[in-house]
């Protein structure tokens, strides 16, 4: 007679990742942005601390900043 075994399964390798209603968005605006590599390290940081927190790419051309700075002011969980 054989003895059933419960299924194994690996350990997940991926992170653990935050974002939800209460997390707090960091931004890095620029033109061109596809370049910049320093999100995902930053996010990973703030998350391991702790900070449920992301910082995102944003594409921006220079002649729109001052449009763009004036919508982002509205969001009240932009903090940098």
């Amino acid at each position: 007679m054989t003895q059933a075994t419960a299924p194994t399964t690996a350990p997940s390798t991926a992170p653990t990742f935050r974002l939800d209603g209460a997390s707090r968005m960091y931004v890095i605006a620029g033109d061109p942005i596809t370049q910049v590599k320093s999100p995902a390290g930053i996010t990973e940081t703030l998350q391991k601390r702790g900070a449920n927190a992301v910082l995102i790419p944003a594409h921006v051309a220079p002649n729109d900043l001052s449009t763009w700075f004036a919508g982002m002011g509205a969001m009240q969980n932009l903090d940098g």
